[in-house]
This record gives C-alpha cells, structure tokens and sequence, in this order.
C-alpha cells in the first residue's frame, strides 16, 4: 500500500550538528495493518532495540500471532519475551490462546487457555465460559514492586497466584475484584513476607469468567 509510514527518526542539534536521537520503524502487513513495530534508542554510536512487537494476521484480518519484546537490563537492549498464538471457531470467537516465553533462545511452552463452549437447549448459540484479559504492567522490568491492571466485566472473587521460572508457586492469594478497571501491586514477596531474588516471574489470574498471565521481570 501507499503512503505507508515506515520509520520516525528523532535527531537533536546542540552545537550545530545533528546527532541521532530515537527512531520507530514500522513493518506491514499485506492487509495494510502494523505487522511489526520496533523502538531504538541511539548509543555509543549505534542503534539499540528497546521495545518491539509483531504481528501477523490470517486471511479474514484476524490476529494469529503475537510476539512482545521487552528490554533485558543484562543485554541493554529488547529480546524476545512473550508469543501468543490464537486459533479460532468458524464463528471467530477465540477457541485456543497459547503462551510461550522465550528462554535461553527458545520459545517454551508457558500455559493454553481453552475457552469452553456448550450448547444451550439444542440451538446454535455457543456461550463462551472463559475470556483471555491483556493486563497492562508497569512497570516491567522492575526493582521494587509491580502494577498489573486489568479490566474486568463483572465483580467477583479472584485467585492470584506467583510462579517462579521453573512453575513453582511462590505466591498465592485471593482478592476480590470490581467490575471495571482493576489494579494489583505486587511487591516480589512470597508467601512468607520473604523478598524474591531477581529473575522472571509469571502472574496468574482466575476469576469465574477471566484469565490473566502475565510474565513479570524483577531485577
């Protein structure tokens, strides 16, 4: 397609001489939609990755591919981190959503959420028992504590839970929530009022009608 934009370079000129500063670079789709998107920050004369995101989209416009990078203080610079995979019902509603995380430089398998389907006094309609909730976290890598916010439809009760890297549970809690915009700080301690050591960590959310799962980063 035309008049696609494709990079937004940001420069500086200090002392009469521009000097780069940041810059987006943008990746389409054949349906004309952001298929990639990459933020880098200029230094030590060189571009380095510090956010990312790709998408790729099936022949009816719907998402089938996500994956999320997210900057490794380590690496100073954005690696791979999440890839959700979804597949879909003839009607499009979501069937399968599968999470991956990326380690040691391999995708392994994180969790599948299956929605559940019945059929209601012999007709058609397909309720939809499960819904897959993005949370917004910030902020991610983090040192001290964590913000994970979510919407959700109806009030309720939750179970929380803190796994560690190999799926032991750390953390474990239940919480009431409110219909709307919700927000849960965790500040990297388990059980036991014990600070976590640094490392990924992986937030888990059910409620009677959502699932959240989240891969934090402490540092």
């Amino acid at each position: 397609a035309s008049n696609q934009l494709i990079t937004i370079l940001v420069q500086r000129n200090p002392n009469q001489q521009w000097e780069n500063l940041k810059k987006d670079e943008y990746q389409y789709h054949s349906s004309g939609r952001i298929a990639k998107h990459e933020q880098y920050n200029w230094n030590n004369n060189a571009w380095i990755l510090i956010d990312g995101k790709e998408e790729d989209f099936d022949s009816q416009g719907r998402i089938i591919l996500k994956i999320r990078k997210a900057y490794d203080a380590n690496l100073q610079q954005a690696v791979n981190n999440l890839k959700t995979i979804y597949t879909y019902a003839s009607d499009s509603s979501v069937i399968t959503t599968k999470y991956e995380n990326w380690s040691n430089g391999l995708w392994i398998n994180n969790s599948l959420n299956e929605d559940i389907y019945e059929t209601v006094q012999q007709t058609s309609t397909s309720v939809k028992k499960l819904a897959t909730i993005n949370a917004k976290v910030y902020p991610n890598p983090f040192s001290v504590n964590t913000i994970i916010e979510f919407e959700s439809k109806h009030a309720g009760q939750a179970n929380i839970q803190i796994a560690d890297n190999t799926g032991r549970i750390v953390f474990e809690e239940k919480q009431n929530i409110q219909s709307g915009i919700n927000s849960i700080l965790w500040n990297a301690i388990d059980d036991k009022g014990n600070s976590l050591p640094s490392g990924a960590y992986f937030f888990i959310l059910k409620a009677k009608d959502i699932l959240i799962a989240n891969k934090l980063m402490k540092l």
